[in-house]
């Protein structure tokens, strides 16, 4: 049974607004939606793949008076010439982003984990594997057999990140320790796996947990991992006084430990967050903080 959606719905997913959905609509005939007794607006599946890349190509340069009137194949199209051209000066992303189209993902497997172990995996992570990241939620909207194939591709990317810090572990001296912690209450985001294998590949002991802690047990993971660095993150919308409360317990269990924060939701907080806890913007800051 095919799924409908309303009008915030639509704006909701794409971030489109709803005045601009309805203008769209009306001049240039990009949804055609079916009415309620009611006469409430419901769109289809087939809208909702329309408006994300619609957003996608207007947000790379795209008019809405040029693309507005396309069907879906078209947009499908059009989003994958626009993905390759946005990626072609990076063979690295080039190659993914191909493996990715073609839901090749056990070539995708095989080629993240030889890249994790190279000689320059930092330089792979930044400038490669987020981005790659960051456009995992249009790959699976371009090709109609690939939907479901971004959460696919996220537990091979946690899979190698912990596999390759695992290794480097393993096959160095480490003198340093960092603490990864998660403070998302549903998501487990695939980035405090990159945190995780940044601080390794930078040399330090790094232990991850994704459990939900309270201070008291916060001060036993203290006393027995005895961390210099303690990081975590807010990807998901929390309200100030979680944020607060997770951050304050941090700094009065980890009183010896530098820590960090990150994550969308801090450029909401990160003004009025307690004073010995760092905001750090994204991972080449976190890079350079450690």
């Amino acid at each position: 049974m095919e799924n409908t959606y309303s009008i915030s719905d639509l704006s909701n997913i794409s971030g489109v607004s709803i005045q601009n959905i309805r203008i769209w609509e009306k001049r240039h005939k990009t949804f055609d939606p079916s009415r309620t007794k009611t006469n409430r607006r419901y769109y289809t599946d087939v809208d909702y793949e329309k408006i994300i890349l619609i957003k996608f190509l207007i947000d790379n340069g795209h008019r809405i008076g040029k693309i507005g009137h396309f069907t879906l194949s078209e947009l499908r199209d059009k989003s994958r010439k626009m993905l390759l051209k946005i990626n072609e000066n990076s063979e690295e992303r080039s190659t993914i982003i191909m493996q990715l189209l073609q839901g090749d993902l056990r070539l995708f497997n095989d080629y993240l984990m030889r890249c994790l172990t190279d000689i320059s995996p930092i330089e792979f992570v930044k400038e490669s594997l987020i981005p790659i990241i960051g456009f995992l939620e249009i790959l699976d909207h371009i090709n109609e057999s690939n939907n479901g194939n971004k959460l696919l591709a996220l537990s091979i990317i946690q899979k190698q990140l912990i596999i390759a810090s695992e290794q480097k572990q393993q096959h160095s001296n480490q003198n340093m320790n960092m603490l990864v912690l998660r403070a998302d209450i549903k998501n487990i985001p695939v980035s405090l796996y990159l945190v995780h294998f940044l601080a390794t590949a930078k040399k330090y002991k790094s232990d991850i947990f994704l459990n939900f802690f309270n201070e008291k047990t916060f001060e036993i993971l203290n006393r027995k991992l005895k961390p210099d660095i303690v990081y975590t993150e807010f990807t998901e919308d929390q309200s100030f006084e979680n944020v607060t409360e997770y951050l304050n317990s941090l700094e009065r269990a980890f009183k010896m430990s530098k820590i960090l924060v990150s994550g969308q939701t801090m450029l909401k907080y990160w003004k009025i967050i307690p004073n010995k806890v760092y905001y750090v913007q994204n991972l080449d800051v976190l890079s350079k903080a450690i």
